[in-house]
């Protein structure tokens, strides 16, 4: 049964291709063809049912735009989708600052990396970014956040000259404790109860795990940080990596097993579907006993459906126009860490758009 037309990649050359989705036998598959390696067709979904009980019909625009000012991590994650390099060079400021305001004055800025805290001149940066006063203001407390391992702020000096240079927002990336250590999970906890001392508020708390079986701890540990400073929260988040950058996975992930599971552990009838976010084949937003968690499943290059890719946040990573950040990653993945080079661009249409949420309105 046809679903819809859409926008894939190449899994070998990285070239935008039209397909189409449909379903068969209970799945849902994408099919595509490239006019140099062939025709493609895989499973996207394998539960139909959970397909087609998706509703996002409430959609509400997310414009931060993400750009990269560092390649540099302390961390080696085994799902990092930057492949970072601490030999280089920080891109300088005054450079960086010009690239921030071209960017669409409606957007909020999300500082990126790698890890964005380990630039040398980070809480100067933060304060010239803060001078600027170009983004948006309407989201959180101020026109920009950055998206972070959390480790530096484990400092509570750090965290105060960050919030003295007019830090008030952050993204928080974490994973189970095997990803890294012990020690190092402690050093994240302590850098977000540092960051909530001094008052400054979480997009949100999330979560990549290699496996399902991690999620039991992963939820245990939300339910603690939500208790004590969920006030600060905005919502977690739980993924499971892809395969994009360096990946340990041995098998895709479909995020309705992840929900299944979750499910299944606290008992479906403590789950609340929230069907008035945007839910689609890559998220779901669900919520338990008063928490917010959105159950993430990013694409890769094989899976991707551009049409299922409605909402921001986007990036602007490798060149490319502005566009979503899953196609953005997967594009950087070829571009960066692969050093291909690319044979087309996006299609108009899912570029970033400051009128409208939800781009199959959008005509090409």
């Amino acid at each position: 049964m046809f679903i819809h037309t859409t926008t894939s990649l190449c899994k070998i050359c990285y070239r935008h291709l039209p397909g189409f989705v449909f379903e068969k036998d209970g799945s849902i598959f994408l099919t595509k063809t490239c006019p140099e390696h062939g025709e493609t067709t895989i499973c996207i979904e394998p539960d139909a049912d959970f397909f087609s009980k998706l509703e996002c019909p409430n959609l509400v625009p997310i414009k931060g735009i993400l750009m990269e000012v560092t390649d540099k991590c302390q961390l080696d994650c085994p799902h990092c989708y930057h492949l970072p390099d601490n030999r280089v060079t920080d891109t300088p400021a005054d450079f960086l600052l010009s690239k921030f305001l071209s960017l669409p004055s409606d957007s909020y800025l999300i500082l990126a990396g790698a890890e964005p805290t380990l630039r040398s001149d980070f809480p100067e940066f933060v304060q010239r970014i803060k001078d600027l006063n170009y983004f948006n203001h309407s989201y959180g407390h101020g026109s920009f956040t950055v998206l972070t391992n959390g480790v530096k702020f484990s400092s509570m000096s750090f965290t105060k000259q960050c919030k003295d240079s007019g830090l008030e927002d952050t993204l928080i990336g974490l994973n189970h404790p095997s990803y890294n250590g012990d020690n190092v999970h402690e050093q994240q906890l302590k850098g977000i109860y540092n960051l909530a001392e001094n008052e400054m508020t979480f997009g949100y708390i999330g979560y990549t795990i290699e496996t399902l079986d991690h999620i039991p701890d992963i939820l245990a540990e939300i339910e603690k940080i939500n208790s004590q400073i969920g006030r600060y929260v905005n919502q977690y988040r739980i993924r499971c990596g892809s395969f994009i950058g360096r990946s340990s996975d041995k098998k895709r992930s479909y995020i309705s097993d992840t929900l299944k599971y979750i499910e299944n552990y606290l008992g479906k009838e403590n789950i609340k579907v929230l069907n008035d976010r945007d839910n689609n084949i890559y998220h779901v937003n669900i919520m338990w006993n008063g928490i917010v968690i959105r159950v993430i499943q990013w694409p890769d290059v094989e899976t991707i459906d551009m049409e299922e890719l409605t909402m921001g946040p986007y990036c602007q990573f490798y060149g490319e126009p502005i566009t979503n950040f899953v196609h953005q990653v997967i594009m950087r993945d070829a571009v960066k860490n692969m050093n291909f080079t690319l044979y087309d661009k996006v299609p108009f249409k899912y570029t970033y758009a400051s009128d409208t949420p939800y781009w199959r309105n959008i005509p090409q």
